[in-house]
């Protein structure tokens, strides 16, 4: 239920996508974006460690997310791009 997700996603300009974070930013952007998603261990915790290939595929599905997740909040799209990369992660 994530009705700012659509209008964040239409709003982007070239020059927001062309931004780039300083240090400080990008901080508080991963703070945002762990609060969403979470850490990776906790994404890996519930998965078998016999299966070293899922737990592999679910570590890079999350590391993606996450770097994902910081650009969007860096670029603009704030606690919403979070919230959005959540719902996406935890589709799946």
């Amino acid at each position: 239920m994530l009705i700012g997700s659509s209008s964040f996603i239409l709003n982007l300009t070239p020059e927001a996508v062309l931004k780039s974070c300083t240090k400080q930013e990008e901080d508080e952007a991963r703070d945002i974006c762990h609060k969403y998603l979470g850490t990776s261990d906790a994404m890996t915790s519930g998965s078998s460690l016999k299966d070293f290939e899922t737990q592999r595929a679910i570590l890079k599905n999350f590391q993606e997310t996450l770097a994902d997740c910081i650009f969007d909040v860096c670029v603009g799209g704030g606690e919403t791009a979070a919230e959005l990369a959540a719902e996406i992660l935890n589709a799946f």
